[in-house]
Order: C-alpha cells, then sequence, then structure tokens
C-alpha cells in the first residue's frame, strides 16, 4: 500500500493570482534576450552592492560601544534580535550577487532579481529603524506606519516589476 506524500500541491489548488504571476515571470524571462538579461542583472547587482556596501556603514554603530548603550531599552533579547535580522538580510543579499554575475538557471535569475529588491528594502529598514534610535526613540507609531508603508510599497512595486518585466 502505498502512503500519501505529506505536502501534496498542485496548480489547482494556489491561488489564482500566484499562478498568473509565476507564469508571467517564466514567460517574461524567456523573452528576454542576452543582451536585456545583462542589462538588469546590472541593475540588480548595483542594487546588491549598494546596500551591502551602506549597511557596512551602519555596523560600527551596533553594540554597547555605539547606539546601544542603553541595556533599559536595548535589552541582550533586542540586540540578538537586530544581529539576526542583519546577518540574515546580509546572507540574503550577499547569495544573489553570484546569481546576478553568474545565474543561467531560471530559479537563479529569478532570485538575483529578488535578492535586488530585498537590498533596497532591507536598506530601508535599516536607516529607518536607525534613525529612529538615534534621533525619536519614543514615536513607535510613526516607525511602525513607516514601515508598513514602506514594506508595503515595495511588495507591490515587485509583484509589478514581475508582471511586467522590469527590474
Amino acid at each position: 500500500m502505498m502512503s500519501k506524500p505529506l505536502l501534496h500541491l498542485s496548480l489547482c489548488q494556489l491561488p489564482h493570482w500566484l499562478v498568473s504571476l509565476l507564469l508571467a515571470m517564466f514567460l517574461r524571462y524567456t523573452e528576454l534576450s542576452k543582451k536585456d538579461q545583462g542589462k538588469l542583472c546590472d541593475k540588480w547587482l548595483g542594487m546588491q552592492t549598494c546596500a551591502l556596501a551602506m549597511s557596512l556603514g551602519l555596523l560600527p554603530y551596533m553594540g554597547r560601544d555605539g547606539l546601544f548603550k542603553d541595556k533599559e531599552t536595548f535589552s541582550d533579547n533586542c540586540l540578538w534580535r537586530i544581529n539576526l535580522f542583519f546577518k540574515v538580510w546580509w546572507g540574503l543579499v550577499a547569495f544573489g550577487v553570484p546569481c546576478s554575475l553568474y545565474g543561467r538557471y531560471w530559479i537563479e535569475v529569478q532570485y538575483a532579481r529578488l535578492s535586488a529588491h530585498l537590498a533596497i528594502l532591507g536598506l530601508t529598514v535599516l536607516v529607518g529603524y536607525f534613525s529612529q534610535w538615534i534621533l525619536a526613540i519614543d514615536a513607535t507609531n510613526i516607525m511602525t506606519s513607516f514601515l508598513a508603508i514602506m514594506i508595503g510599497g515595495f511588495i507591490l512595486f515587485f509583484i509589478r516589476c514581475c508582471v511586467t518585466g522590469d527590474l
């Protein structure tokens, strides 16, 4: 007797908008010439390296010697979460650099695209948090609104780019 797989997912079970998005991403990629794909990869690589380089400017301020001196406001748990976010974000963006440079397969090119968007979104979140922590640590409602608007905008822009084949 054969057992059923734990996760059986077919295209019929996915939301229609997700299927359309995936098809549009695949079809658009196959239509690109090598020259056009090279131009897009150059854009993605520029955004990735820019975000990685700029984030290094914030790194000296991460720690007890820099911005996070107040142990009451920034607990060890808080520093651990900030550190984890920074490292995960850095790794995801850094992995997109070789995909932008040498990506041949569809998944590599799509990851390079996603990584470029993650680069700028992550840098925006980092700068938003750092400016709040430096200038207005009590303005949590403004920060939450800013992050929600920025993340929503980036997601909508990413979907539009996937559908139209831009960036």
